[in-house]
């Protein structure tokens, strides 16, 4: 069995919760399985916590910008435009752009849906780690949409496409033709709230949206993990043990954050190893009136660009104001800063109405096999915004690719990171 000695020191992390917390070997062989405690406050069932017999090179993969995709998987739905024209350039670009990067693309047939990064979690192996399929799910999603955020924090509570459309059971039974590998997770972690950014010394980190740690620890309470009695405080310490272990990492080396969109990647792409690349409304409102200040631009541009400027004037939550915006940004920063990365701000979204047709947060990075950095991101209908997104990134020594026709994923609450799915080179 491989064990790492480090998850040993698990037993300190539980020790230091409470004298009545028990949750031996949680990660990998330490002890025998816990039970509950004399006081009665917590209960893990062997059934949870049994040691993996898997090597750690089992864990997830990482997204990080010095990475190299091999395979980018797709839906079917975007390898056929008669059935998505609003997307109907997304899977040639892909194909034009892995012959010059050195991947390929890989079409998973009868997909349920084309946001396939949500179902899956993939792991250095090539399986593919799905949500739980446990039918206390839906309660448990019902629990985080009665769930009030601490003051000072911003969690979205509209999660669970993926249990609530029972999207993995469609892809297992089309598992074998598509040559796929599919392991059930026993917590909640849809794919694009969950971000794998190596640290600053090349260490794996992982940041994962705080609405999916609050789910999966009502999953856990429904199925009866947790003892009556014991403190949500505890309830939510002993789940992140759980999701650490499900993804092969130790507990430190997962940061949750506060998330004020659907999920993490709508507003974060990772960067460099310790840097994580965040919107910054103000940088995106500086570069509009640039632009408009500039010469060459038609009237029309003009205006267009115009109505992509955030007001400051309060608004509906579909349309935040700009210091409404920056002060909800500030918690996710302040933790990502905490956690040792380096938060660099970019002008990747801007204001979505009357019209969200431009997102440059949710792309995949990577390293190409000439050793050029990229990221492959959604095209703005608003032209003079893709060249200065080039410029921003340049700075960083960052190619980027747009692909056509994002718009119509946009439309929907996604984009190129949210409709792909990667395995990469070890």
């Amino acid at each position: 069995m491989n064990v790492d000695p480090s998850m040993c020191g698990n037993r300190r992390v539980l020790s230091a919760l409470s004298s009545f917390l028990l949750l031996v070997a949680a990660l990998g062989g330490c002890a025998a399985s816990a039970a509950s405690t004399a006081s009665g406050h917590l209960v893990i069932y062997r059934s949870l916590i049994a040691p993996r017999t898997e090597p750690q090179s089992e864990s997830i993969i990482s997204e990080g910008i010095n990475r190299h995709i091999k395979v980018i998987l797709i839906s079917d739905t975007l390898d056929d435009p008669t059935t998505d024209e609003e997307s109907a350039e997304v899977y040639p670009t892909l194909q034009r752009i892995g012959r010059r990067e050195g991947f390929t693309i890989k079409i998973v047939e009868s997909s349920p849906s084309v946001w396939i990064r949500d179902d899956f979690l993939t792991l250095f192996n090539g399986d593919l780690l799905a949500p739980s399929q446990d039918p206390h799910v839906v309660a448990a999603l019902k629990d985080l949409e009665a769930y009030r955020d601490p003051p000072g924090h911003v969690y979205e509570p509209d999660q669970g496409r993926v249990g609530s459309q029972h999207e993995i059971a469609v892809y297992e039974a089309h598992a074998r033709e598509n040559g796929l590998v599919i392991r059930h997770s026993r917590v909640y972690l849809e794919g694009g709230n969950v971000l794998v950014v190596p640290k600053a010394d090349g260490t794996k980190g992982v940041l994962i949206g705080m609405s999916s740690l609050l789910v999966s620890t009502f999953l856990l309470s429904r199925e009866g993990v947790f003892a009556p009695g014991t403190s949500f405080a505890h309830k939510l310490q002993a789940t992140k043990l759980v999701i650490a272990r499900e993804l092969g990492v130790n507990p430190g080396q997962v940061v949750y954050l506060d998330q004020l969109e659907f999920h993490l990647d709508m507003f974060l792409t990772p960067g460099g190893n310790g840097q994580v690349f965040i919107e910054d409304p103000a940088y995106s409102d500086a570069m509009i009136k640039a632009l408009i200040r500039g010469p060459g631009l038609s009237r029309l541009q003009r205006s267009a660009l115009r109505e992509k400027l955030y007001t400051n004037t309060p608004g509906p939550s579909y349309d935040p104001s700009l210091s409404t915006l920056k002060a909800e940004l500030k918690p996710t920063i302040d933790e990502l800063r905490a956690a040792g990365y380096q938060v660099i701000g970019i002008p990747g979204e801007y204001k979505p109405n009357p019209v969200e047709d431009t997102d440059f947060m949710n792309g995949l990075v990577a390293t190409g096999r000439n050793g050029e950095r990229y990221e492959i991101t959604g095209q703005s209908p608003t032209t003079p915004l893709n060249g200065a997104f080039r410029k921003a990134m340049a700075r960083y020594g960052i190619t980027v690719f747009f692909v056509p026709d994002a718009q119509g994923l946009i439309y929907y609450g996604g984009s190129i990171h949210c409709v792909t799915n990667e395995q990469i080179e070890p």
